[in-house]
């Protein structure tokens, strides 16, 4: 009994940390997000790319919570092509909010890896699409190997999904509204031809019958006397 206490006690206290924000990532659709290759700052790191080692640990981190939906790197990579921002993620939250709604995220993930000697220091910041604003940041420290840095990946996902709430909710579609059906959009032409009619100065048509008459109601000119 003390150990399902235990147990019990230890569930809790996870739900507990993880926040609302992950309860309701799991009952309705997950949270759409971007995840940036993180900005070497030590020349150790940017040697041995820990940017695109971390990224790519978080992002199958974020994957197998079932909380995050992630852009695709190849539509990330295109935006960030067109957008002549290349592959650091170390981003202000302007630009970071322009890479987001141009992919349809509703939060970017960014940050930076530091490594020195043999420890790496992993820094994320979580940016709301909408606000532009950071809504929350988180640290983790690994040792310089792969199998640390991505449990520290993992422990960083772990703790953004119960920041996830701080996110603003996608903006609701606007509703398309319905063509005009072909009667209504087709011109009225029965009653063009009535227009016309009724127009004044039409008579056109009716003064060479008025003319006409006219030279037949004329009296005809008396023949000449005959001369005797």
């Amino acid at each position: 009994m003390r150990k399902l206490s235990r147990i019990f006690a230890l569930l809790a206290l996870v739900a507990l940390c993880l926040g609302p924000g992950a309860a309701l990532a799991r009952q309705g659709a997950p949270f759409k997000i971007a995840i940036l290759e993180f900005d070497p700052v030590t020349d150790e790191a940017a040697k041995e790319n820990l940017g695109r080692v971390t990224a790519e640990f978080l992002i199958t981190a974020a994957v197998n919570t079932g909380s995050f939906s992630v852009v695709e790197r190849a539509a990330l990579k295109k935006v960030l092509d067109e957008m002549q921002f290349g592959k650091g993620s170390n981003a202000p939250g302007s630009v970071a909010q322009a890479i987001g709604s141009m992919v349809g995220a509703q939060g970017v993930l960014t940050g930076s890896v530091a490594k020195t000697g043999g420890s790496v220091r992993l820094d994320a910041r979580l940016i709301d699409v909408a606000g532009g604003n950071i809504v929350a940041a988180r640290n983790a420290y690994a040792k310089a190997d792969l199998r640390s840095i991505a449990t520290a990946a993992e422990l960083l996902v772990s703790q953004l999904e119960g920041d996830l709430n701080r996110l603003s909710p996608p903006a609701p579609k606007a509703e398309a509204k319905p063509a005009p059906s072909a009667e209504a959009a087709k011109p009225d032409q029965d009653k063009a031809p009535e227009k016309a009619a009724d127009k004044p100065g039409d008579k056109s048509e009716e003064k060479p019958k008025e003319i006409q008459q006219d030279k037949a109601e004329a009296p005809a000119p008396a023949p000449p006397a005959a001369q005797q």
